[in-house]
């Protein structure tokens, strides 16, 4: 195991590790199998004296024993589950400036066109993430009644996500957790090509989308229409320049 202070270890391997008591987290590196337990002294002889020759003799447990024996060739490297295209829940916490616009034939899609799109009276809203679906709603709804009314007054966008937890086996593998509790679980994988809002087509195609620290922005095709009409959606994080939003990717 390698033991680091939180600051100094990736956000994937910080998913997996251990958090000791005086705040450092354990991570899993290597596993090996323990062939023996050693107990080494040194042999006396016919009158007692002890001599320079070393005699091992077995432990039946680890506290008793001394010294293991293991195959160094046979260690196992943990296999830490790969999260592709994964967002943390908290992530999508706090309130989001919105906007919208719809593109010129020529023009592609850009950060800076992004922010530049976000006014200063732009839509608040907040995002309440639900089992299989995430909602960015207005950021003064009461979410303890938001269940109410998929399309509510409230609710400008649905995209369909799919939540996930991970947990550690005993063979030193990390595993999907099917048994967390959906709304618990830390993780969100957004299928932004399937955005939903009162206005947008029925068959479209997610053309690009770029995550920041406190941006999130995407583009969408019209499939139906012949001009293929382009929509970029942006969210900018309440209390965040255009300057911070931009340069600063999110950590998945």
């Amino acid at each position: 195991v390698l033991l680091s202070k939180p600051t100094d270890v990736p956000a994937a391997a910080a998913d997996y590790a251990k958090v000791q008591p005086d705040g450092s987290l354990r991570i899993p590196l290597m596993q090996f199998s323990i062939d023996k337990l050693v107990n080494v002294d040194l042999k006396k002889n016919e009158v007692g004296e002890v001599t320079s020759t070393k005699v091992e003799q077995e432990a039946k447990t680890l506290p008793e024993a001394k010294f293991f024996k293991m195959d160094a060739a046979k260690g196992k490297s943990f296999a830490a589950f790969k999260k592709e295209n994964l967002i943390r829940s908290s992530f999508f916490e706090g309130e989001w400036y919105y906007s919208e616009k719809t593109l010129l034939p020529d023009e592609k899609t850009s950060d800076v066109n992004a922010l530049e799109s976000v006014k200063s009276d732009a839509k608040l809203l907040k995002f309440i993430i639900g089992g299989d679906s995430m909602r960015a709603v207005d950021a003064s709804l009461d979410t303890a009644n938001s269940g109410k009314s998929e399309w509510s007054i409230a609710t400008t966008m649905i995209l369909d996500v799919e939540r996930l937890a991970f947990k550690r086996t005993d063979d030193f593998t990390e595993v999907l957790d099917t048994d967390m509790k959906l709304r618990e679980r830390p993780f969100v994988k957004v299928n932004f090509g399937s955005a939903r809002t009162r206005t947008s087509p029925e068959s479209v195609k997610l053309v690009s989308v770029c995550l920041e620290k406190n941006m999130i922005t995407f583009t969408l095709e019209d499939k139906s229409n012949v001009t293929r009409a382009r929509t970029q959606y942006t969210f900018l994080r309440k209390g965040t320049t255009k300057t911070e939003a931009a340069g600063s990717t999110v950590e998945k």
